[in-house]
Parts: C-alpha cells; sequence; structure tokens
C-alpha cells in the first residue's frame, strides 16, 4: 500500500486530492473504524481498497461511478455512496455485514446483488433508474426501503409489501 501511496501522491486528483489521501492514510494508519469522505471530488476508490477496519464509510456527493475497490471491505454495516455516477452494485454482493446503504441519485437500474445482503436494515435507493425491485424482497430485516423517485409498477410494490410487510416502503 505504501508503495502505491508514493504514486497516487504524484497525480492525487482521481483521489479526492493530497488532503483526502492523507485523510485515506492517516485512516489506513490508525486502523479507523469510520471515515467520511463526501463531496471529496473522489473518482476512483483504489487507495480505499485495504481499509477492511472501516465499520462506516461514507462517500456520498462524489464522482464514483466503480464500487469494486471496495469488495473486500467486508465489516463495513454503513456505506453511503449517494450522488454519485454509481450503476453497477456487483461489487457489493460480498458485503454481508452491510446494515444501512445509502444508493441514492445514481444510475442504478439493477438491485439484484444486493439480493444476498441479509443484515440490510436500511436501503435508501431514491432517485434512480429502478423498475424490478423483486430482488430485495429476501431481504427480511429491512425497516425501510427508499425507492421515491423510480419508476416502479404497482404490482411491484404490491409484491413487495405482500414480502416484506413489517417493512416501510417509501415510493411516492
Amino acid at each position: 500500500w505504501d508503495e502505491n501511496y508514493e504514486v497516487w501522491i504524484q497525480n492525487p486528483e482521481p483521489y479526492g486530492g493530497l488532503s483526502v489521501l492523507q485523510q485515506i492514510k492517516d485512516a489506513k494508519d490508525s486502523r479507523a473504524l469510520d471515515l467520511n469522505l463526501v463531496d471529496s471530488n473522489i473518482t476512483d476508490l483504489t487507495p480505499l481498497a485495504e481499509l477492511n477496519n472501516l465499520i462506516e464509510l461514507r462517500l456520498g456527493g462524489n464522482y464514483i461511478a466503480d464500487l469494486s475497490p471496495l469488495a473486500n471491505l467486508t465489516n463495513l454495516q454503513l456505506l453511503g455512496v449517494s450522488d454519485n455516477k454509481i450503476f453497477d452494485l456487483s461489487p457489493l454482493s460480498e458485503l454481508t455485514a452491510l446494515e444501512t446503504l445509502h444508493i441514492g441519485v445514481n444510475e442504478i437500474e439493477d438491485l439484484s446483488p444486493l439480493s444476498g445482503l441479509k443484515n440490510l436494515n436500511q436501503l435508501w435507493a431514491y432517485d434512480n433508474n429502478i423498475t424490478d425491485v423483486s430482488s430485495t424482497s429476501p431481504l427480511t430485516n429491512l425497516i425501510l426501503l427508499d425507492f421515491r423517485i423510480n419508476d416502479i409498477s404497482a404490482s411491484q410494490i404490491i409484491m413487495l409489501e405482500q414480502a416484506l410487510p413489517t417493512t416501510q416502503i417509501l415510493y411516492q
């Protein structure tokens, strides 16, 4: 990681600049449990790939499209990536400790990579391109599902209400 860091600081812009890279380095060195990089002009998450101690990671308001560097952060319980450029959630499919996921205001169509995240209790997926929500029906620990500002049919909502009768579902 340290050798890569020396390369990253030569061209820090994709990672949010030198100050953000320093925050990431400090989090790695201190084995931090949470990191807040909201509105940090990040496009590339590569420096975060080895921050395995993180339990909470907030990355909203950046320019992130690729979540694959987060795929091994299996201790994450809260992940906030709202207001980015994300369309592919498959890198999150093995993050089974996730309890809260903020993915609103992105370009997401397919929620199926989340279908195995049985510990999810809050999924904030407002303002995306979602039409099929059936892959969330196995997520019986959900307390809240936010699907506002998506093009979800009434039949999809009825199916979810039947599959998840104790879940608060926001869809208008």
